[in-house]
């Protein structure tokens, strides 16, 4: 039985996976900053709901975020704020511990989301303790002191992934497509350290000074039951949006 796919409509980048990303699946898009990874996700959310009527929904953590992602896509010409079946939604940092899963479950149930981008785990991971769940309360309880003193990196790294974890397990129950974006450890892997093992894609943007000039690149590492172009592609912004160069 053929796979069902939900296209970005992304110029070129659809060609290497087959058509598209099959329905449900939940991937990372991983990069250092500056490489792409929001723009990506925003550009896959923002076609979805102009081009295919799909209901989209962009959570970003923080307060200060919703500028930088207005200003991003205003610069492609996409105005957020009237676009039908396209919904900014901001998490504070500040405001009391509360089950962040379930928020975000409600705000995807009210608009009935069949994309949803998280930006960033990078941003849980730091503000964690804040987006509390009863088996992450639980669990640092166990540990005690540990999960939250600096000095026990191991402990504490193992609440963070604990709980990043429960953030993406909790969120496969909706009908949806999610990209969770995330940064690059120096080591290559994610700063979370497990998220690129959970999710069912893995797509890696890089960077590389070239002079004057950037290089930018794209490659998908990982999405399952897909032939991939395993790759590394060429990719650039014009006025519209991305564009991945196959060539």
């Amino acid at each position: 039985m053929a796979i069902e796919r939900m296209k970005t409509n992304i110029k070129g980048f659809d060609e290497l996976i087959e058509g598209g990303i099959p329905r449900n699946y939940h991937v990372m898009i991983c990069g250092l900053p500056g490489t792409g990874k929001t723009i990506l996700a925003l550009e896959a959310l923002y076609r979805g709901a102009v081009e295919f009527s799909e209901p989209a929904l962009f959570v970003a953590i923080g307060e200060d975020s919703e500028k930088v992602i207005k200003d991003q896509a205003s610069k492609f010409g996409w105005d957020l704020e009237n676009t039908k079946n396209f919904k900014l939604y901001v998490i504070s940092v500040t405001k009391t511990p509360f089950d962040i899963i379930s928020d975000i479950q409600d705000q995807a149930k009210k608009i009935n989301a069949k994309r949803i981008a998280i930006d960033s785990l990078t941003a849980l991971s730091i503000n964690s303790v804040y987006f509390s769940r009863g088996m992450v309360v639980n669990l640092m309880k166990t540990m005690g002191d540990a999960a939250s003193d600096s000095l026990n990196e191991r402990a504490s790294n193992s609440v963070i992934q604990r709980f990043i974890y429960l953030v993406i397990s909790g969120l496969q129950s909706l009908d949806s497509n999610v990209f969770y974006i995330t940064d690059l450890s120096i080591s290559g892997s994610s700063l979370d350290g497990i998220s690129e093992y959970v999710g069912d894609g893995l797509i890696l943007l890089k960077s590389v000074p070239l002079g004057k000039d950037v290089q930018r690149t794209i490659q998908v590492v990982k999405l399952r039951s897909t032939n991939i172009s395993g790759g590394i592609f060429d990719i650039d912004f014009t006025s519209n949006g991305m564009i991945v160069s196959s060539e």
